[in-house]
């Protein structure tokens, strides 16, 4: 997320725009990042469990080693 932050203030810098349009897209774009961070750790958990649930009743877990 900091790489991506940090292109992004970059980029907007080198293309001319004003530091606080730059500062508002960063923000916009971090609370973005954060919450898609968020909802991915939330899911994916619960769907590794229920992924290794069905993967052990098929017996391919123990085949996968």
């Amino acid at each position: 997320m900091i790489l991506y932050l940090g292109k992004a203030f970059v980029q907007g810098l080198l293309l001319g725009s004003e530091m606080g349009a730059v500062l508002t897209a960063l923000a916009t774009k971090a609370v973005t990042s954060g919450i898609n961070a968020v909802i991915a750790v939330v899911v994916s958990v619960p769907l590794c469990a229920v992924v290794r649930l069905a993967l052990r009743r098929s017996h391919l877990l123990e085949k996968m080693g």
